[in-house]
Parts: C-alpha cells; sequence; structure tokens
C-alpha cells in the first residue's frame, strides 16, 4: 500500500513526464513550422539568426494583424499564478 507521499511524488513524477512531453511537442512543431516555412533554395550563408530574426518578423506581423480579446483579470490571474508557480516547480527546481 502507497502512503500519501508516495502518491504525491507519483503524481508529480507524471505530470512532470507529461509537461516534458508537451515542451517536446511543442519544440518538433515549432521546428517543423520553421522548416516548412523556409525555402530549400535560402542561401546557405543565412545563419540560424538570421532565419529566426526573418521567422520572428513573420509571425509578429501575424500576431499584429490579429484583433485583440479581452480576458477578465480577476478569472486569469490565478490560473496564471497557479500555471507559473507549477512551472517553476517542475522546471526550475523551485
Amino acid at each position: 500500500m502507497r502512503n500519501r507521499a508516495d502518491t504525491k511524488s507519483s503524481f508529480q513524477s507524471k505530470k512532470k513526464n507529461i509537461m516534458k512531453r508537451l515542451v517536446y511537442l511543442l519544440l518538433g512543431l515549432f521546428l517543423h513550422l520553421s522548416a516548412s516555412v523556409t525555402t530549400a533554395a535560402a542561401p546557405a550563408t543565412e545563419t540560424a539568426d538570421q532565419v529566426l530574426a526573418r521567422l520572428y518578423k513573420r509571425w509578429h506581423l501575424k500576431l499584429v494583424e490579429k484583433e485583440p480579446f479581452l480576458v477578465d483579470v480577476d478569472f486569469i490571474g490565478p490560473i496564471l499564478d497557479q500555471s507559473g508557480k507549477e512551472f517553476s516547480q517542475i522546471f526550475l527546481g523551485r
């Protein structure tokens, strides 16, 4: 029979693994999208910084064009606070 501390650490371990998978999935998706956006005929002298700067400019323009939406601060504040604490615990070890 497990005690409460084992259950909690098991839960945190599962949560950590899920968060890692999510980060890897998002990183893979980002790399896939960036590879599909860049052309195959791009000059070989273009550095990774230049590619990222070009992609950032495109994405920034798309974000600026989107219409902003308002969120109630009283509703979203506690959610962001909690998710920030969870992120710090999992990835920063704080």
